[in-house]
C-alpha cells in the first residue's frame, strides 16, 4: 500500500526505523504536569533509547522547549513520546518489543497522581492476540456444549454422544496440532483471527461429517441390515459426500490467498490445512471408531429412523424442478441484496474488551488528544538540492 510504503520510506531516509510497528507512552497526571512529571518522563525515555534489541527511534519532543507545546495536552495534564520499535505489526519480534515496553514503564517509579500508558496500534494488535487465546476456551467450551445438546437431541444416548464427542474433539486437536506444527515450521503464519476459524472450522466439519456418517449407519439399520453390511453401505454412500463438502470448503479458504488484504490472506491456508486434516480424519477415525463401536452394538439406533419430509421434498423437486429452481434462486437473490448493505469494520478497538490494557491506554490519551495525536500522519518532503 502507498502509506506503508511512504512511511518504511522516511523510516530509511532519516535513518531512524525499517518496520511499522509504533507506540506512544502517554503520561496522564492529576494536575497540570511540573518538574515532578518531566523527571519520570526523561527516566523513561532514556531507559528506551537505551534498549536498542527493541526500540528503534523515539521521538522525543516533551524534552525540547522548542517542541515540547507539540507533544503536551491543551489542558496541560498529559504529554507523550512516539516510540518506534522492532518488528513489523503482528509479528514475535513485535510483541516482544511490545512487551519490553511495557516492562521499562513499569520499572520507573510514578510520582504521586501520574501515570503512564502505553497505547497505539502495535499495541492494540497485541493486546487482540492474547484477548483472541483467552476467548478460544470460551469459544471451544460453547460450541462443544451446543453440540452435545444437539447430539443428544438427535440420537437419545448419552453413549452416542460420548463416542461422538471423543471422534470430534480428537479431529479438533489434530487440526490444530498440524496447523500450529506448520506455524511453528514457518510454513505460514498464525493470527488470532486464523486460530478461531481453524477451531470453529474444525468443530464445524468435523461434527457435520460424523453426523453424515452416523446417520446413515442408522438409517441402514433401521431398514434390517447387519451391521457390517450397514457400515459398507453407509461408507460407501458416505465418503465422496465428506470428501466433496471438505474440498468445497478447502478451495473456499485457499481463495482467500488470493486477496491483498493481510487480515484475510493469513486465514487462507491454516484453514484449509485444519479442514484437509478434518476430512482426512472423518475418512479414517471416524469410521474406525464406529466399527470397534458396532461391535459391541454401542450406536445402534435408540429408535426408528423415518423421513417422510425429505422424501416429500425429493419428490417435489424431481417432479417440479424449473419452479423450485426459481424460487430459491429468488431466496438467494434477497440475501446477496442484503449483503450490499454490509460495511466492513477494520478497527480492532472496536472488537476488543474495553478492559484491555491498550484499550485502556486509548482511553486515557483520548481524555486529552485528538485521535489524530495518537496515529499521526508524516509528511516528508524530497528534493533534488539541498534545502
Amino acid at each position: 500500500a502507498p502509506s506503508y510504503q511512504a512511511m518504511l520510506n522516511i523510516g530509511k531516509v532519516f535513518q531512524q526505523y525499517d518496520s511499522d510497528s509504533t507506540a506512544m507512552v502517554v503520561l496522564e497526571s492529576d494536575e497540570p504536569v511540573g518538574e515532578a512529571a518531566h523527571k519520570y518522563y526523561d527516566e523513561i525515555v532514556a531507559k528506551l533509547k537505551d534498549d536498542h534489541e527493541h526500540v528503534q527511534n523515539v521521538q522525543d519532543f516533551w524534552s525540547d522547549p522548542m517542541t515540547a507545546a507539540g507533544s503536551q495536552s491543551v489542558d496541560g495534564k498529559s504529554a507523550y513520546v512516539q516510540i518506534f520499535l522492532n518488528g513489523d505489526q503482528g509479528t514475535s519480534a513485535s510483541y516482544a518489543s511490545v512487551a519490553a515496553v511495557r516492562d521499562i514503564v513499569a520499572s520507573v517509579p510514578a510520582p504521586p497522581g501520574i501515570t503512564a500508558h502505553v497505547a497505539g496500534n502495535t499495541v492494540l494488535n497485541a493486546d487482540t492476540r492474547v484477548a483472541g487465546h483467552q476467548s478460544m476456551g470460551t469459544m471451544e467450551l460453547v460450541s462443544v456444549g451446543v453440540i452435545i445438546v444437539m447430539l443428544l437431541a438427535i440420537y437419545r444416548s448419552i453413549v452416542t454422544v460420548l463416542i461422538s464427542m471423543v471422534v470430534i474433539l480428537v479431529e479438533l486437536f489434530a487440526a490444530q496440532g498440524v496447523t500450529a506444527a506448520a506455524g511453528y515450521l514457518n510454513i505460514i503464519g498464525l493470527t488470532p483471527y486464523a486460530v478461531s476459524m481453524v477451531t470453529m472450522l474444525s468443530l464445524a466439519a468435523g461434527t457435520d461429517y460424523l453426523i453424515f456418517l452416523l446417520g446413515r449407519y442408522h438409517e441402514e439399520r433401521s431398514k434390517g441390515l447387519e451391521r457390517d453390511d450397514a457400515f459398507y453401505v453407509a461408507y460407501s454412500g458416505v465418503s465422496h459426500v465428506i470428501l466433496g463438502s471438505g474440498l468445497t470448503i478447502v478451495g473456499a479458504c485457499l481463495c482467500l490467498t488470493m486477496t491483498t488484504l493481510p487480515y484475510f490472506k493469513t486465514m487462507g491456508l491454516p484453514c484449509a490445512i485444519a479442514v484437509v486434516v478434518t476430512i482426512l480424519a472423518g475418512l479414517s477415525l471416524a469410521p474406525a471408531l464406529l466399527t470397534v463401536a458396532s461391535k459391541f452394538g454401542l450406536l445402534d439406533p435408540k429408535h426408528k429412523i423415518a423421513s417422510p419430509g425429505w422424501r416429500k421434498v425429493g419428490t417435489s423437486v424431481v417432479r417440479w424442478p424449473i419452479p423450485i429452481v426459481f424460487v430459491t434462486s429468488l431466496v438467494a437473490i434477497v440475501g446477496f441484496v442484503a449483503l450490499m448493505t454490509y460495511v466492513p469494520q477494520y478497527n480492532d478497538q472496536k472488537f476488543t474488551p474495553a478492559d484491555m490494557p491498550a484499550n485502556v491506554a486509548m482511553a486515557v490519551a483520548d481524555r486529552h488528544f485528538s485521535q489524530a495525536r495518537m496515529n499521526p500522519e508524516l509528511l516528508m518532503l524530497e528534493a533534488d538540492h539541498d534545502l
